[in-house]
């Protein structure tokens, strides 16, 4: 099993896109492979069916606010673009900023370039997501 942290961005003018308001405890979103260069994004094709997620607001909020699960293997959706399927399973009820996940020792060497753009999918290990688990509840 993996373990990932996702990026939404709902202020982002294009395609905005939010754990919080785009997505209900139970529904599935499609995630496609292709960042907003065009380039595959990393470690997408690493992520299986059961994984879990951290899903994060980026933009103006800056916050952890959700969890979820891979719930569909890598494939090509009614537009011909590669992608996953993700579900949300949980609303965070009291948000995690990213300032309080940066003060945590395990994540000191994590973002030490910021947290990317909506659509990054950032690896964690059993150790942060377990962490992340702990400062949310």
């Amino acid at each position: 099993m993996n373990y990932w942290w996702i990026n939404a961005n709902p202020h982002d003018d294009k395609n905005p896109w939010s754990w919080t308001k785009s997505l209900g405890i139970g529904q599935m979103e499609e995630w496609n492979s292709k960042n907003e260069q065009g380039g595959t994004r990393k470690y997408f094709s690493k992520v299986k069916v059961g994984d879990l997620v951290i899903g994060y607001n980026s933009g103006k909020q800056r916050e952890l606010v959700a969890l979820g699960k891979i719930t569909g293997e890598r494939h090509l959706n009614k537009d011909g673009i590669q992608v996953i399927d993700v579900i949300k399973t949980k609303d965070i009820q009291f948000p995690i900023s990213i300032e309080e996940v940066k003060q945590n020792d395990i994540f000191k060497d994590k973002f030490l370039n910021g947290i990317k753009v909506r659509g990054t999918i950032i690896s964690l290990t059993r150790e942060q997501y377990d962490e992340l688990i702990k400062m949310i509840v």
